[in-house]
């Protein structure tokens, strides 16, 4: 029992120390750059090497977007003994209006050091551009009747 103890203490604290020697990113990932207004789409934020700091999402009600959905997830892999981990922030948003829209920057803080995300510029369209309404098709009887039509030919005597 205490050996296993042991082990498990060594590894907490390995993991700790190999992850702990990647220096912090932050990045984001736009699924679409051109979008319907009203729409969902995915803007993800991932953090590589987080060793402890704060993640701040950016405000996506006052820019024009309404947050529809989120979701988090964590990631600890080794490779050859070095160890990364990554985090990724999800966020599911609709455009309000049309135009460019610009997502503001994403923020993480760690100690006295900051990583800010670039604003990123999305091309909203008015929801009719991508799609057309479907054309009133004929009905297929009268169809039907009119190729008869041509068919019949009237003889006179």
């Amino acid at each position: 029992m205490r050996q296993n103890l042991i082990i498990l203490l060594g590894t907490v604290f390995l993991t700790t120390w190999a992850v702990g020697q990647e220096v912090s990113t932050l990045s984001i990932e736009l699924t679409q750059t051109e979008v319907p207004a009203g729409e969902p789409f995915e803007v993800v934020f991932e953090l590589e090497n987080n060793n402890g700091g704060s993640f701040y999402p950016p405000d996506f009600e006052s820019a024009g977007f309404t947050v529809v959905g989120t979701s988090q997830s964590s990631n600890i892999t080794f490779n050859n003994g070095v160890g990364k981990s990554s985090q990724m922030y999800k966020y599911r948003v609709m455009a309000r209006d049309t135009g460019n829209l610009e997502i503001p920057s994403a923020r993480f803080t760690e100690g006295s050091r900051e990583l800010i995300t670039e604003p990123q510029t999305i091309h909203v369209l008015p929801n009719d551009a991508f799609f057309s309404p479907p054309q009133p098709s004929e009905d297929p009887m009268e169809k039907r009747r009119k190729e008869l039509k041509k068919k019949i030919k009237t003889i006179h005597l």
